[in-house]
């Protein structure tokens, strides 16, 4: 039952922002990403902070097989709205068509970066279940979604994204799902893309006052005349 409902999510999540991704967005926001110095900072640490965390993988994957590292409804709660995310996020901005957009192809990005990166590594999940554990996806979602909501409503209204993403981390943890450098170089790609896609918009957005303003002087001086 939970398969199909979480089915049924990815589908709506496919319906509603198939109507506004551009391949070429997607390009753009990700060679913008990997051109920014800041950007290139934060996924170099996010690499070393990995690399860290690989240390720790085996011993936290053992303490999860008798002990839980969250109670049942948070983890479930982390499960769903690493799903959940973009649906939200992607609502929360519908009122602009531009914001619309940006969402829409900054988690396009995300998804078809984090699971390149999987079919590349192959890396065993802790459960068994298949080859796609590196990196997680669930946790790029959610600190994309946090990132999101933090570069365009501001700090104060992101504070439960980035709350909500750090329980996403933990649950795919906690359900034998991840190991911790999957979660944090997850993690470190959603804050990337995020951080990334606003470049893009605000270089869109000068770029369409530029051309307003244009317009707006070629009208008036073609009244003048």
């Amino acid at each position: 039952m939970i398969k199909i409902i979480k089915g049924l999510i990815i589908v709506s999540i496919v319906c509603l922002h198939g109507q506004t991704i551009s391949l070429n967005n997607i390009e753009n926001g990700l060679l913008t990403t990997l051109k920014s110095k800041n950007i290139q900072v934060i996924l170099t640490s996010g690499s070393a902070l990995t690399f860290f965390a690989s240390k720790f993988d085996n011993t936290l994957a053992t303490y999860t097989k008798d002990k839980n590292l969250l109670p049942s409804p948070l983890s479930q709660v982390g499960d769903f709205w690493g799903i959940l995310s973009p649906l939200a996020v992607w609502a929360i901005m519908s009122k602009s068509k531009m914001n619309k957009d940006y969402v829409s192809n900054a988690f396009a990005a995300n998804i078809l970066s984090t699971y390149a990166i999987k079919s590349l590594s192959q890396r065993q999940r802790p459960d068994g279940s298949n080859n796609y554990s590196f990196p997680s996806g669930h946790t790029s979602n959610s600190f994309l979604a946090a990132e999101l909501i933090n570069q365009i409503e501001g700090m104060p209204s992101s504070i439960p994204f980035y709350l909500l993403s750090i329980n996403t981390a933990l649950s795919r943890i906690n359900d034998k799902k991840h190991f911790l450098s999957d979660v944090v170089f997850g993690a470190a790609i959603g804050i990337s893309i995020g951080k990334g896609f606003k470049i893009l918009r605000k270089e869109k957005t000068d770029q369409r006052l530029k051309d307003d303003l244009e317009k707006d002087f070629y009208i008036h001086f073609r009244w003048l005349i």
